[in-house]
C-alpha cells in the first residue's frame, strides 16, 4: 500500500536493482503471453487478463525508472531503456492482436492495444544498436511482419523494412539461425522460391 501512496526513490537503487525491476517485468509479459497461448477458456482469459494487468503497472513502473532516475552509466540506461520499449512495444503488439471477445474484456478493465504504438517503440528499441535487447526487438518486429500478420490474417507486414532489419542483423551475427530462417521467410514472401530453399538449408 504504502508503494500505492508514495513511489520509491529509485535514485537509492543500485543499477542491478532497477534492471531486476525490468527482468521481473519481463518475465510477466512471458507469463501473460503463455497464458492466452495454453488455454482459450474464458476463466483463462480472465487470469491472462489479470496477468497483463500486472504487467501494464510493472512497465509502467520501469518507464517511471528511465524517466527519474539519474543514471551514471549511459550505456546502462540504453540497455535499460532498449528493454523498456521491448516490453511496452510487445505489449501493445500482443493486445492489438487478441481476439475481440478477449478485447471486450480487456477494454473493460481499462487496457486497449495499439498496434501503431508497439511498432514505433519496437523500432526505437532496435534502433538503440549497442543495446542488449535491440537484436530482440528487431526479432519480435520481424517476426510480427513476416509470420504473425499472415497467420492471423491482420494485414500485410512490412517486408521491406524487414529486409533491411534482418539485412543489418545477419552483417552482426551472421550464424543467427532465427535471422537466416527469416531472411528465408522474406524471399518466399516475395516469391524467391529457389533463394529462400537455398538460405533455409544453410542450418
Amino acid at each position: 500500500m504504502s508503494r500505492v501512496i508514495k513511489r520509491p526513490d529509485y535514485n537509492l537503487y543500485t543499477e542491478e536493482e532497477v534492471h531486476a525491476e525490468l527482468c521481473y517485468a519481463e518475465c510477466l509479459l512471458l507469463t501473460a503471453v503463455l497464458t492466452f497461448v495454453e488455454d482459450q477458456s474464458l476463466v483463462n482469459f480472465v487470469r491472462g487478463s489479470l496477468r497483463i494487468r500486472t504487467c501494464y503497472h510493472s512497465y509502467k513502473e520501469c518507464m517511471h525508472i528511465l524517466e527519474t532516475r539519474r543514471w551514471g552509466n549511459e550505456l546502462r540506461k540504453k540497455h535499460f531503456e532498449s528493454g523498456v520499449r521491448m516490453g511496452v512495444g510487445t505489449f501493445n503488439l500482443m493486445l492489438s492482436q487478441l481476439p475481440s471477445r478477449v478485447l471486450k474484456l480487456l477494454e473493460f478493465i481499462g487496457f486497449s492495444g495499439n498496434r501503431q504504438l508497439g511498432l514505433k517503440e519496437l523500432d526505437a528499441g532496435f534502433a538503440m544498436k549497442e543495446s542488449l535487447r535491440s537484436p530482440l526487438c528487431a526479432l519480435i518486429l520481424v517476426t510480427f511482419h513476416t509470420l504473425v500478420t499472415y497467420i492471423f490474417g491482420c494485414g500485410d507486414g512490412d517486408i521491406d523494412a524487414s529486409e533491411i532489419i534482418v539485412n543489418d542483423m545477419l552483417v552482426r551475427y551472421p550464424e543467427a539461425a532465427l535471422f537466416i530462417f527469416l531472411s528465408g521467410r522474406i524471399k518466399q514472401l516475395r516469391g524467391q522460391i529457389d533463394d529462400a530453399i537455398s538460405t533455409y538449408q544453410l542450418h
